[in-house]
Formats: C-alpha cells, structure tokens, sequence
C-alpha cells in the first residue's frame, strides 16, 4: 500500500493532461527540421543529468534518481513545460483555439479538464521531423520517471504489468477520463521515458528490452557523466510520438465525428494517419517488442501495416484496447477497461483510482 500511496503523490502534479494540434499548422511546422527546437531539448535534459550527477554525495542510486526528479521541478510543477514557454528560439506554433481540431468540442467530452481550459492547450513543436507538443517531452521526462518507480517498487515486476499500469494511466489521469482523449503518442512517450531513466544509470528489468546506454557511471566514489555516450532525445523519439500518425481515440463517438471533421478540413480531406507510410516506421521500431508494439500502435496503423500479432505471440487482446476503441459506443467501457487488468495489480489500481477521482475534483476546483 505505502508504494501506491507514493505513485500517488508523483502522479498527482502530473494529472490535468495537456492537448495539442498536430494537424492545423503541420506543414509550418515540418517545413524545416527545426534545429533548435532537438538542441534545446538535448542541451536541457543533459544540463540536468549532469547536475544531479554533481549534486549527489558518493554513488547513491536513491540521492541521484531525487536529484534528478527534484530537477524536473519535483513533485508541484512541470519545470520543462515552463522553459520551453520562456524559450522564444523554440519553433513552437499554437493555432487559435476557435481555429484548432478542438473548437468544437463540448465540455461534456473533456469529462475533468476541458481542453479550452487555460494550460490544457499546448504549442505544438517540430522535432527531428515529427510534429510532438512540449507535453511529450514532458510524459517523456516525468511520467517516464511515473513507470520507472512503478517497476522498482515491485518484487517481481512484468513488462506486461508495466504496460498495464500505462493503459490505465492514459485512460485515467493523462488522457481519457481527463480531457476526453486517449494519446498513443503520451503511451510511445511514457515508455521510451522508462527507458530513458533506466539507462541514466544502466539499470535493467525485462530481458524483451535490450538496451545499452548508461549516461552516469561511478567512479572513484562519485557519479560522473560516461564520456562514451551523451543523451539525445531523437534515439528515443520516433513517429509513435506523433499523434498525427499514431491516431488518438476519444471519449465519445461525437467527440471522434467532431475532431476528425476538422483534421480533414484542415488537411484538405485527409485524416489520420496523415503520413501512412510512417506506420511502418513504428512497427519496424517495435517488431522485435510485439507486446509493447500491440500496446501503443494505433488501430489505424495496425489496419494498414496488417500487422498480425498473433503471428507475433501476442493472442487476444492483453490490454482491453477494444474497450478503449470503442469508448464511445460502450458507455461502461472504461469500468470494463479498469477492472479487467493483470490481476497482479488490478485490485492496487482500483484503489488507487478511487483517490485520483478525488484529486481530480479538488484540482479543477482550484483551476
């Protein structure tokens, strides 16, 4: 219990969700790389590596993973969100909201935070050619650091616990139950942010994950940054990221009807994905990973890559992820959603829903 009521407090600063429009100003935004905006990112996370690294006595673990979430603005702001506002390099672009895919969008569908609300409509910024919003660097960074601590307060975690955890978060306090959309890029996020705070200092969990960064070693008792390997954000972005590829769901049929009608205005009849050869890029990137491939690839992807998971090992549907597709037609879907997870951490989560539901109301009341 005592670990769930920490996963608590690091998801309570977390909660509100955040939106973005990938789709109205993307050919402004995809024009050029946009440079500064991968630098910026780059130079930001690795200053932050490198003083929590400086900050920590001798080689605690515990000191320097607090350093670095403390860094992050720890557990009552988003320090990165508040940065990239400040940055006037960055090439961020944010259409007017009466101009956006959301304008339409009823309170009703935004069933915490509506996304009209001031600080739940985000810019949006181009990156390594990918259209993400400051919000994926942020479920990057700190909802990342949210699964990490998730699979080191368990005696035996399962990556499949792990990806369980991620689609009843999105469901609950990042997406679903808060602004009324289910983000597969906040899920593509969140998991190669897991992966970031794994190699910050080499630790490894699950044998299906390989990987070989370590970006702080210990030497002659203190951490120091590994000369061999620097951090860059682009080894871990990819378009899983981008929701204009990697397609959202939303939490009713007419909330769907009214967004899509918009992309397709916007895009001059074209809907998600918009660049559907993309889609390939991501399964190539995960194909080796199929239950985290089945676990944030969007249907639309999946109906045009004719991915075969069952060929792949994944049978069934593991994560209840017809439950979210069809949201708006199954009005109890998301309790099925909830309560239908590994049995391993369904009953902790149930719990732990019930106090999100009352964070929620006191968090809007002060908004």
């Amino acid at each position: 219990m005592k670990r769930f009521l920490i996963l608590l407090l690091l998801i309570c600063p977390w909660v509100q969700g955040s939106e973005i429009d990938s789709f109205t100003a993307r050919t402004q935004l995809i024009a050029s790389q946009h440079p500064q905006n991968l630098e910026f990112i780059n130079q930001y996370v690795n200053r932050l590596i490198q003083e929590a690294a400086q900050e920590t006595m001798g080689c605690d673990r515990e000191a320097f993973y607090d350093n670095m979430l403390a860094k992050l603005g720890g557990m009552t702001k988003d320090a990165f969100n508040k940065e990239a506002e400040n940055n006037h390099s960055l090439v961020k672009v944010k259409p007017p909201f009466d101009q956006s895919i959301y304008s339409d969008v009823r309170e009703p569908d935004s069933l915490w935070f509506p996304i009209r609300m001031p600080g739940v409509y985000n810019p949006a910024l181009g990156v390594d050619g990918l259209v993400i919003g400051t919000d994926k660097v942020s479920h990057f960074l700190g909802t990342g650091y949210v699964y990490f601590y998730f699979v080191r307060s368990h005696r035996h975690p399962t990556l499949r616990a792990l990806l369980d955890f991620g689609i009843f978060t999105e469901a609950t306090f990042y997406g679903l139950s808060t602004t009324g959309v289910f983000s597969r890029g906040d899920l593509a996020a969140n998991y190669e942010g897991f992966l970031f705070w794994q190699d910050l200092l080499g630790e490894r969990y699950f044998d299906e994950i390989r990987t070989t960064k370590t970006y702080v070693v210990c030497a002659n008792d203190h951490y120091e940054l590994n000369q061999k390997v620097s951090f860059d954000v682009s080894t871990y972005m990819s378009p899983a990221w981008d929701e204009s590829v990697n397609c959202s769901s939303y939490s009713a049929r007419r909330m769907a009807q009214s967004v899509n009608g918009k992309i397709k205005a916007a895009q001059g009849g074209y809907d998600c994905p918009l660049e559907i050869q993309r889609c390939r890029t991501i399964v190539e990137r995960y194909q080796h990973q199929p239950l985290v491939l089945n676990y944030l690839l969007a249907p639309e992807c999946r109906f045009s890559e004719k991915v075969d998971f069952e060929k792949l090992g994944v049978k069934g549907d593991p994560f209840k992820l017809k439950a979210v597709e069809n949201f708006s037609t199954h009005p109890h879907s998301l309790k099925k959603l909830l309560f239908s997870l590994e049995e391993q951490i369904s009953l902790e989560l149930k719990d732990l829903y019930k106090k999100m539901v009352r964070s929620f109301r006191a968090q809007r009341d002060e908004l």
